[in-house]
């Protein structure tokens, strides 16, 4: 009398091929390309989609609430959806229970399974909208009586549905905000760079820079015996660029990612920022858009020579005139003029 679970899910079965086969119709007198070497026109492709949508949106509904009383596959089984007393329901009836059908889903499935073992073998959907689903040929009278679902039990039934996506939802939120207040910085943590966490920037230090190029300036060291003195200080040049470049990018975050256009600006803006840096012994440190440069005229044996440092990048680059010393002291470092160092 009443429609078993394994009877229901045979009847889905064939409304879902039925579906299928309708949408593969639709498609088609809309021109898709199926094996998606062309692609429709775009208007006439979404009329497509939305005429899908009425489909199967109102396709449970409108058999289920016809004189039929039931799907395609429905009829093919032998079954029939009705009202607690074996009557036909009506239309927003049965969309009622076709929408309920989503929270069967959202238990595992397990609102479907209901069918296979309630008294009168309804599915959680079919206790919310107190709905049957009987033989064709049974009657009223068959049926067992039972009084109608109450709101309360309805409204339990959702709850206990929604209460882990809830759970999950406030736990994901809770756990986010814990990670934004704990790893956010502090107001006005960007403006605390002191002298003592500039020392510590990445590769860069102008203490430890010096003594290392300073004592390396003391050693024979057969790469460098030409031009020991101008190679050491070229090396220790480095280090105070490194360190602008390291300032440039805190200003550049604290200032929408422009960078500043002179030394009073950085130590106006920055905390800690050594004084004094723009002057190197004899060499011209200049801020550039996306680099800073240190041009070193010519003097005795020391070539005139130019080193930059990009601000976002890693590369330091040389310009001089003389290839020798460009080639002796840039070993790991690239060889261009300050414009072409920082584009690619």
């Amino acid at each position: 009398m009443y429609a078993g679970f394994w009877r229901r899910f045979a009847a889905l079965i064939i409304d879902n091929v039925l579906l299928n086969v309708l949408t593969s119709v639709v498609m088609a007198v809309v021109g898709y390309d199926f094996t998606g070497r062309t692609q429709p026109d775009i208007a006439r492709l979404f009329l497509a989609l939305c005429a899908l949508m009425v489909i199967y949106f109102l396709y449970w509904p409108l058999f289920e609430s016809s004189p039929m009383q039931a799907t395609p596959g429905k009829m093919a089984l032998g079954i029939k959806v009705t009202d607690l007393y074996g009557g036909r329901v009506g239309f927003f009836k049965a969309l009622g229970r076709n929408l309920g059908k989503i929270i069967s889903g959202m238990t595992l499935n397990i609102g479907y399974v209901m069918a296979g073992f309630t008294v009168r073998k309804q599915a959680l959907h079919d206790k919310m909208a107190d709905c049957l689903v009987i033989d064709k040929n049974a009657s009223a009278e068959d049926l067992v009586p039972l009084a109608p679902s109450k709101p309360w039990f309805i409204c339990l039934v959702i709850l206990a549905t929604l209460a882990p996506y809830i759970i999950i939802f406030l736990t994901s939120a809770a756990l986010i905000g814990f990670a934004m207040k704990t790893y956010a910085p502090s107001a006005g943590s960007e403006l605390s760079y002191s002298a003592e966490s500039s020392k510590q920037n990445r590769d860069y230090t102008a203490s430890s820079d010096a003594e290392k190029f300073s004592s390396g300036s003391s050693n024979n060291n057969a790469d460098y015996q030409s031009n020991n003195e101008a190679v050491a200080t070229f090396r220790y040049t480095n280090a105070i660029l490194s360190l602008i470049s390291h300032f440039q990018n805190v200003y550049a975050e604290q200032n929408g990612g422009v960078y500043a256009e002179s030394f009073a600006q950085l130590e106006e803006k920055i905390e800690g920022f050594p004084k004094g840096t723009g002057t190197a012994g004899r060499f011209k440190i200049e801020l550039g858009k996306t680099y800073v440069t240190a041009e070193r005229e010519a003097h005795g044996t020391t070539p005139y020579y130019i080193i930059t440092k990009c601000y976002e990048k890693k590369d330091i680059c040389l310009y001089s005139e003389d290839l020798n010393f460009a080639a002796e002291a840039s070993d790991k470092f690239r060889y261009a003029e300050p414009g072409l160092c920082c584009l690619d």
